[in-house]
C-alpha cells in the first residue's frame, strides 16, 4: 500500500536539574528517547481498549524539566512527536502535536534552498588570518600562550 512512518520522539534537553516524565502520580527521569520508551512499557498496561490506550499515551503522559526546583517545558507526549507518514501518495508531517500536509516539492525546495543559503554562499577556501597552526604534541594552554601579545586574536582558556 506504499504506507511507512519513522517515529522520533523529541524531548525538551534544555539544560535543567532533571527531565520529568510522568503518567498521572507515577514519575520517571528520562535522559534519552529510549528511557521514554522504556517508562512507557513498564507503567502504561497495554490490555485496554485502543482508544483508551492511545489517549493514554498520547495525551496523559507528559514531559517536563525540574530546574531549581522549577516546573518548566511541561509538554504532552503527543507534542514531542516528529513524524512524516507516506500515505496513499501523500506525505503528512506531525510536529508539535499538528498535522502538515507536505508539498510534493517540498523536500526538493528544502534541498534547493540549502545549497543555495549554506553550500553555494560559504566561502569554503577562507582562512583565518593571523591564526597559527596548532602543533602536535602541544596542550591547550601553550597554544593559547603564543596569542598574549597579539591584539587582534582572542582566546578562551581554561585560565581567566
Amino acid at each position: 500500500m506504499g504506507e511507512s512512518a519513522n517515529i522520533v520522539i523529541i524531548p525538551s534537553l534544555k539544560v535543567s536539574d532533571k527531565h520529568v516524565i510522568k503518567l498521572r502520580t507515577k514519575e520517571g527521569d528520562y535522559q534519552t528517547e529510549e528511557d521514554i520508551l522504556k517508562f512507557i512499557e513498564e507503567e502504561v498496561s497495554f490490555d485496554k481498549d485502543k482508544g483508551d490506550l492511545i489517549k493514554i499515551i498520547l495525551q496523559d503522559i507528559v514531559l517536563f524539566n525540574i530546574c531549581e526546583g522549577e516546573q518548566e517545558d511541561k509538554k504532552r507526549l503527543i507534542d514531542c512527536i516528529d513524524v512524516i507518514v507516506d500515505y496513499r501518495g501523500d506525505k503528512y508531517w506531525m510536529m508539535d502535536g499538528q498535522w502538515f500536509i507536505l508539498d510534493e516539492n517540498y523536500e526538493q525546495e528544502i534541498d534547493e534552498q540549502f545549497v543555495r543559503k549554506v553550500i553555494e554562499s560559504h566561502d569554503h577556501d577562507f582562512s583565518l588570518e593571523g591564526i597559527l597552526p596548532w602543533s602536535e604534541g602541544k596542550g591547550e594552554t601553550e597554544y593559547n600562550f603564543k596569542y598574549n601579545d597579539v591584539d587582534s586574536v582572542y582566546v578562551l582558556d581554561r585560565i581567566l
